[in-house]
């Protein structure tokens, strides 16, 4: 009986199979065609797309223009090393998108960042308050941990 998992024996080198990021002969050989068509195939889908033909002309969209993708959003926010600088953060994205420099999408996004900035900065202050409120509390070591009596 095999074990499962382990279809071919140790050393056998005829079971690995095809190699990482090589093409199927049929793919290779569809390929090597179309390269050597795509001219007379783009000039006949700009023909068509010329008479009036909605695919052919959506073909043509896509490369002349692809779909936008985000634009890089340009703003100054002020530098944040505490929580109670994050309000002020705030503030100035809701100008932004009030004024019209952010998309109110952008807006959200960066409030979002903003507020996760936040509740990392909180967890780690209150970690350090914990320590130090260990440290000082009688019945511990310096390492804040239980003295046994």
């Amino acid at each position: 009986m095999r074990s499962q998992g382990v279809p071919f024996q140790p050393g056998n080198r005829f079971g690995r199979g095809r190699p990482k990021g090589s093409r199927n002969k049929s793919t290779l050989s569809a390929q090597r065609i179309f390269a050597q068509h795509a001219d007379s195939i783009a000039r006949k889908c700009i023909a068509d797309a010329l008479r009036g033909n909605g695919r052919a002309m959506d073909r043509c969209i896509e490369r002349v223009a692809p779909p936008l993708k985000e634009q890089l959003v340009k703003l100054t926010i002020p530098s944040i090393t505490t929580i109670s600088e994050v309000p002020a953060a705030l503030n100035t994205v809701l100008q932004a998108a009030a004024a019209g420099r952010l998309t109110p999408a952008d807006a959200v996004k960066l409030a979002g960042m903003l507020e996760e900035r936040c509740r990392i900065m909180a967890t780690v202050e209150h970690e350090n308050r914990l320590q130090a409120l260990e440290s000082k509390s009688p019945g511990t070591d310096s390492d804040g941990k239980l003295k046994e009596e």
